[in-house]
């Protein structure tokens, strides 16, 4: 029986960033995965810039490393093409001085990123290839079993994504179809551009609703190409995500020219994306979950990287303060909760309303169509991205009424 303060299970964005900041308060980590890495982690690879920003509060030298990552593409806006082929764009960064970027990043290298601090850092122990089976609460702790043997720790922080078994065995985690995507994801090589390429894209197609087709622009001339959808709407209209997908790429107007060419680098990779849009117990007696695990995804756009890191900030700073005064119960845990909602579940809220508007196609058309015939709507939108960080506030009601006040 190995024993430790704290165990740490999935040594992605959340795992690595809580066991960086326990190691540096200089706390002792044992933190495991099931894969070794590199690895692949099946996403769309879109890293928003509150990604950026989450990086440097957990450690200013993994921003340094991100600079030096050459395999990214760097996105200044979006591009939103609706049913009835009309497109709308916003950019996020006209404005130079604020410097706002976001990038797409194939997660085998953004976790590398990560990854090779965890490696040197002297205060984790780092064991790859580790498969959980069963995770117990004990008297004085949490015991797990493992097929590298057995651990002991105070408390333990479920880092384990989506099918994640901490969320199972000690949250009676359940998968809800109205709280879940279903999506796919293939890399293509060859693809062409019609417009610059730093646009990410999203193709609202009726037959996937509420959904989109996803276009990611990559370094070079690949791209990150995916589709998803709501769970409950997979099983209720009977779609074929992959048929729908591949008749896309072969017959869309504003697709299929661009992949006459393009080269599948891979088969399609399926997986699933836990949202934000319902409030679950993520602590309990001696465990945290953060990421993934905690169903931390926005409801709307499922990207999920920056509230994985900022839990994992959360839930490290919580346990310093824990391991102070010795205290892992289910009561005392509950902060964590509050903390975490307090800080993301307004967000998600507003997403998961922008989610259901666009349930219905003809709402998408019109939008599109009436903030393009609205030129000064359209420059105030992009203002709001640049100016007033909409990314920062958007979860406020209050910053809506604000801008509809003054839309003069």
């Amino acid at each position: 029986m190995q024993k430790t303060e704290i165990v740490i299970i999935g040594a992605g964005p959340a795992g690595s960033a809580c066991a960086l900041l326990l190691a540096d308060a200089g706390k002792e980590v044992v933190l495991l995965d099931k894969a070794a890495f590199p690895r692949d982690k099946i996403c769309g690879d879109a890293l928003s810039p509150d990604v950026i920003n989450q990086l440097v509060k957990i450690r200013p030298s993994l921003r340094e490393r991100f600079d030096q990552q050459t395999d990214r593409q760097r996105i200044t806006g979006l591009r939103m093409i609706a049913p009835n082929k009309e497109e709308f764009v916003l950019y996020l960064n006209q404005n130079q001085e604020k410097n706002i970027e976001g990038f797409v990043m194939p997660r085998m290298e953004f976790d590398r990123t990560l990854n090779e601090e965890v490696r040197i850092h002297p205060k984790i122990k780092l064991i790859e290839n580790c498969k959980v089976d069963k995770v117990t609460v004990v008297a004085d702790g949490v015991q797990l079993e493992t097929s590298e043997g057995e651990f002991h720790a105070l408390s333990i922080v479920g880092a384990d994504g989506a099918h994640s078994i901490v969320a199972k065995q000690l949250a009676g985690f359940e998968m809800d179809r109205n709280h879940y995507c279903a999506a796919l994801r293939v890399y293509y090589d060859n693809v062409e551009w019609d417009q610059p390429k730093d646009l990410i894209e999203l193709h609202f197609i009726p037959e996937v609703s509420p959904g989109y087709l996803w276009i990611f622009p990559m370094e070079g001339n690949k791209a990150n190409v995916g589709i998803g959808m709501l769970s409950k709407h997979v099983a209720e209209k009977n779609v074929n995500l992959r048929s729908e997908l591949d008749k896309a790429l072969k017959s869309h107007p504003s697709i299929s020219p661009r992949f006459k060419n393009a080269m599948a680098r891979e088969s399609v990779k399926g997986f699933g994306i836990p949202l934000g849009s319902k409030k679950f117990p993520i602590s309990g007696n001696r465990f945290l979950l953060v990421g993934d695990a905690a169903s931390l995804v926005d409801p709307m756009t499922g990207e999920g990287v920056g509230n994985a890191l900022r839990s994992g900030r959360f839930a490290a700073e919580h346990l310093l303060e824990a391991l102070k005064i010795n205290r892992f119960d289910a009561a005392y845990n509950k902060a964590y909760d509050r903390r975490i909602y307090k800080a993301m579940w307004s967000e998600f809220r507003i997403s998961r309303a922008f989610q259901k508007f666009f349930t219905n196609p003809r709402r998408v058309n019109w939008l599109t169509g009436f903030l393009n015939r609205n030129k000064k709507l359209h420059q105030k939108m992009n203002k709001w991205f640049l100016e007033d960080h909409l990314m920062t506030h958007w979860n406020k009601p209050s910053f809506y009424f604000k801008k509809i006040l003054n839309l003069k």
